[in-house]
């Protein structure tokens, strides 16, 4: 009524939303909403409660929770999704289930035991901006809570939120084992967005069939998981993104709206037993075409074809952000590059075929980068690759003394962040080098269930598995790592792997075809050469296996065999090493020197 007074207060709003709770229900719902049920019960209502806070209400696969301390806020919501993180550990084989949180501190108008007002509408959008398993917050509560909990935080800078008429500034809780952002909004171009940002918009369905439209929505959740894992990068959220669904989007505006560099938009059609899915990468600046892919797959398994089709599109995508990123630096700042600049300068470069040339201005531009920041983990793995592939490539001058170098480098990169999958990949090829093949196994390990996607680390293990003796089992993940990567820039070395791979199975005429590849993928390795003169050997081709070493030997004048064993036939199983003296019998035969 006129004249009533509204009872208003000052409270620290948390938003929680599940992430892909539609699909999920659409693969189970029974399950689904038990798991959904015990979360909500058990874990949020639990947490909640501990921290002096209060439930508002639930909406359906939310909750809305109010505190009066902001300090017990950010600390419930961590606590929140370390537990739930810990529940889907132990899930095993069930799908995930995540939420995001958003906090907001700010003034709202309480109405019995519901609230209201901006400051509500801001903790709601917040939530929307979070990654899966993150947590974002206003600049409100940054500033109430620095320095009085043990948390770091990501700037993600100023956003405009739907309905609300100022730009809110908002940053992500650094949860432990999370690394910043590879740039902060002070750190991009002033008036641009920041780097690496990405909104990936509701693929399309082109398909008369209507079941088609969850294929395509579940390649949207997954994509926005994965590219997320990209060091540094920004994606939009997937509540937000779908707001997009079904709508003609300008991609200039939604990029100014939304405050991101690039939009990635794709498109599902399936005609009889063959699906196409068609993707393209879109600079929101100019709205040119940076990248476009199409992939195409019969339907049977259409959950697997799902995955394959996503992680290949994500490690394609990492490929060509960083190179777009790299171009852009050049450009914006050429007399004055930072250090997230000349990072990704240095890895456009190793995303090459490899050269001593490739690696050696490579490893310029990750040092420069250095010099800037020496705690910026991808300029520091950069760097540990450039000196581990030329020790590996047989290129090295000073081979201890880089491998030093690389695992310097690889440690303090593995201090800094934890989760860095890449980090752990360059620790087990560090490892490899030394001999110390269990430990590059568990390394590879690590990287993998840090990031699906990361096909070298496959290649690696494949070779790692042939030293540990179980050929066997190594044909698997070279195979793997193919299917994620299938014009990867490192195919003439996976290509050399699996040589290896069949030699010591003993099929020697795959292992020719191997090589061959090898060499046609990059003629400057040099290693695939005395590969190939033991294949030929082995088929019975002799003049071909000695035109072959001949090619190895211009490469590397004045080798012999027992630096060949040194470098190639380290130390490993019994088995190996008996296959080994085999190879060398074979190369002798050929009449390269002892």
């Amino acid at each position: 009524m006129p004249g009533e007074s509204v009872e208003r207060r000052l409270a620290a709003i948390m938003a929680c939303d599940m992430v892909g709770f539609s699909r999920l229900m659409g693969s189970d719902e029974e399950r689904t909403l038990s798991r959904l049920k015990a979360l909500r019960d058990q874990t949020l209502a639990g947490r909640i409660g501990a921290n002096r806070g209060r439930i508002v209400k639930t909406t359906g696969d939310g909750v809305l929770a109010e505190f009066t301390s902001v300090v017990d806020a950010v600390r419930c919501a961590v606590e929140i999704q370390e537990e739930i993180n810990h529940r889907n550990s132990a899930a095993g084989e069930e799908p995930r289930i995540d939420f995001r949180i958003g906090i907001n501190l700010g003034d709202i108008i309480v109405e019995g035991n519901d609230i209201y007002g901006d400051g509500v509408n801001i903790a709601a959008r917040l939530e929307g901006m979070a990654e899966p398993g993150g947590i974002v917050v206003a600049q409100t509560v940054h500033d109430h809570i620095r320095g009085k909990l043990p948390y770091g935080f990501d700037d993600l800078g100023e956003h405009t939120l739907k309905n609300i008429a100022q730009p809110v500034r908002i940053f992500r809780v650094l949860l432990p084992g999370d690394m910043p952002s590879m740039a902060s909004p002070r750190t991009a171009k002033a008036t641009g967005a920041r780097r690496l940002s990405i909104l990936v918009l509701p693929f399309n369905n082109l398909s008369s069939d209507p079941s088609q439209e969850y294929f395509g929505d579940g390649i949207t959740e997954d994509l926005t998981v994965d590219l997320s894992r990209i060091p540094g990068s920004f994606v939009i959220a997937r509540n937000t993104a779908f707001t997009f669904k079904g709508k003609a989007v300008n991609v200039q505006q939604t990029g100014r709206e939304l405050d991101v560099r690039y939009v990635l938009e794709g498109s599902v059609r399936r005609a009889g037993d063959h699906v196409r899915i068609s993707v393209r990468l879109i600079d929101t600046e100019t709205s040119a075409t940076l990248w476009a892919g199409r992939f195409d797959a019969n339907t049977a398994g259409l959950l697997d074809l799902a995955d394959d089709v996503t992680s290949q599109i994500a490690r394609t995508l990492d490929v060509a952000l960083t190179e777009a990123e790299s171009r852009r630096g050049q450009s914006e700042r050429p007399n004055n590059p930072d250090a997230v600049d000349l990072t990704m300068r240095g890895w456009s470069l190793l995303y090459r075929p490899h050269s001593p040339e490739v690696l050696h201005e490579a490893r310029d531009l990750f040092e420069r980068a250095l010099k800037i920041d020496g705690s910026h983990p991808p300029a520091l793995i950069g760097l540990a690759e450039s000196h581990v592939f030329e020790i590996g490539l047989m290129w090295s001058k000073k081979p201890q003394e880089q491998l030093a170098a690389a695992a310097q480098a690889v440690n303090k990169a593995l201090e800094i962040d934890s989760r860095y999958a890449r980090a752990h990949y360059a620790q087990a090829i560090v490892c490899r080098l030394m001999r110390r093949y269990e430990q590059a196994l568990a390394a590879l390990d690590t990287a993998i269930a840090l990031d699906r996607n990361l096909a070298a680390a496959l290649a690696q293990r494949a070779l790692i598995l042939i030293y540990l003796g179980h050929p066997e089992e190594a044909l698997a993940p070279i195979e793997q790592a193919f299917r994620l990567s299938p014009r990867d820039f490192n195919l003439a070395n996976w290509f050399y792997i699996k040589a290896a791979v069949h030699l010591q199975r003993e099929e020697f005429s795959q292992m020719l075809e191997a090589t061959q590849s090898a060499i046609a993928a990059n003629p400057r390795l040099t290693h695939p050469y005395f590969g190939l003169a033991v294949a030929y050997g082995y088929v019975g081709k002799m003049k071909e296996a000695k035109t072959a070493l001949a090619e190895f030997m211009k490469m590397r004048p004045g080798c012999t065999i027992s630096q060949l064993r040194q470098e190639y036939w380290p130390a490993g199983a019994p088995s190996f090493l008996e296959r080994a003296k085999k190879h060398e019998g074979m190369l002798r035969k050929l009449g390269m020197p002892e």
